[in-house]
């Protein structure tokens, strides 16, 4: 089976649906954001200090081609994964894409958004950045799911097209 790809912006709840749709199908659960740290031996945050974002797309579209020759995934990609088209192709043809969008209000207010790289300096940067991202997810999902708050119907949505992939013998 192809992989099932979540997508979205920081703080839409792409790890935690992941995890637990992951769980419940048996499938292997994937945090690009967490395998490119791993692999980098430092956060992603020192990743952005240190050698920018242009150098942490170039891991992440690495990370991405290694997980994209792989089945059977469920993976949370990164907020900015939408940013190089090249992503946006290995997405498409190597699994189904769901776009996890949540309104920008509710992912401020989680602590942790406002302490990612991109927002650190100021967190009303967010609506810019949704602005240029919401045709790149657009163009890369092939289903959106609204995130509500409400995980359970949020998961059973993501199983919902998992299932139906499966059916398809993808």
């Amino acid at each position: 089976m192809k992989n099932l790809y979540l997508i979205g912006m920081m703080g839409a709840g792409k790890t935690t649906v992941g995890r637990i749709a992951a769980k419940k199908t048996h499938r292997r659960f994937i945090d690009t954001d967490a395998v490119i740290a791993e692999k980098a031996g430092k956060t992603v945050e020192a990743i952005f200090e240190d050698e920018g974002e242009d150098g942490f797309r170039e891991r992440e579209t690495e990370v991405l081609k290694a997980i994209a020759a792989e089945k059977n995934r469920i993976v949370a990609c990164g907020g900015g994964v939408v940013e190089r088209e090249e992503n946006i192709d290995l997405l498409r043809k190597s699994g189904t894409v769901i776009w996890l969008k949540r309104d920008l209000e509710a992912t401020l207010s989680h602590p942790r958004v406002r302490r990612r790289p991109l927002l650190r300096k100021d967190v009303r940067a967010i609506y810019p950045l949704m602005q240029r991202r919401a045709p790149l997810y657009e163009r890369a999902c092939h289903h959106i799911v609204e995130n509500d708050g409400d995980l359970a119907r949020v998961v059973g949505r993501v199983l919902f097209f998992t299932k139906r992939q499966d059916k398809k013998g993808k």
